[in-house]
């Protein structure tokens, strides 16, 4: 008897949700690269050096006529430390006084 020939099962290729979306993700990934790059680009052709500070501008007397300032007024704290102080003194002199 003939040995009867079995069909071997044909597998049908297949995406994976995480395929798709790592996909998906790259090409995000490399939008914002690009955009980060045309960014940087356009940056460096609108780029214009500053004028360099002259050093001896600080050392030249100014035109303006400053005003000599008042010096400031101290005024004396208000520390609720001093205020218990001076009440426990208080205390102190009457029980001695009361002794």
């Amino acid at each position: 008897a003939k040995a009867k020939r079995r069909h071997t099962t044909s597998f049908e290729p297949f995406k994976l949700q995480t395929e798709t979306r790592g996909m998906k993700k790259k090409r995000e990934l490399l939008k914002i690269i690009e955009g980060e790059e045309m960014e940087l680009k356009q940056r460096q052709s609108s780029f214009r050096a500053r004028n360099v500070p002259n050093p001896f501008d600080n050392l030249r007397p100014s035109t303006r006529a400053s005003k000599a300032k008042s010096p400031t007024e101290p005024k004396p704290f208000n520390l609720r430390a001093v205020h218990l102080h001076e009440k426990a003194q208080k205390n102190i002199e009457k029980t001695r006084i009361e002794k």
